[in-house]
């Protein structure tokens, strides 16, 4: 009998190849899903600062505040400081923020 020769790579080169391919986008995504969870980590461990401004002054409410705490808060604050007078959203009067503590 004669012998074949093909320039075809054999099913088992075809089988590696394959493995190779999805262990190769396996890592690949792996490597991401890491990198967001880091990311989501650093978002959640950052601290805010609840800050009122009247004029050229300001006063630190609150410190050490998560970002939905802080929201929480300046929600509770504005309506205090509209009733006593120091601040109005419609005209601008006075301020009321959240900002991280990385940023001062």
């Amino acid at each position: 009998m004669t012998e074949r020769t093909s320039s075809k790579p054999g099913f088992g080169r075809v089988a590696i190849a394959i493995v190779a391919i999805c262990a190769a986008i396996f890592a690949i995504s792996k490597t991401s899903t890491t990198e967001q969870v880091a990311s989501q980590n650093t978002t959640e461990t950052e601290t805010y600062r609840l800050l009122q401004a009247l004029g050229n002054s300001e006063n630190e409410a609150a410190r050490g505040l998560s970002k939905s705490e802080c929201e929480r808060r300046k929600q509770d604050l504005k309506v205090v400081s509209t009733s006593l007078g120091t601040y109005n959203e419609a005209t601008g009067y006075g301020s009321i923020t959240c900002l991280p503590e990385s940023s001062l």
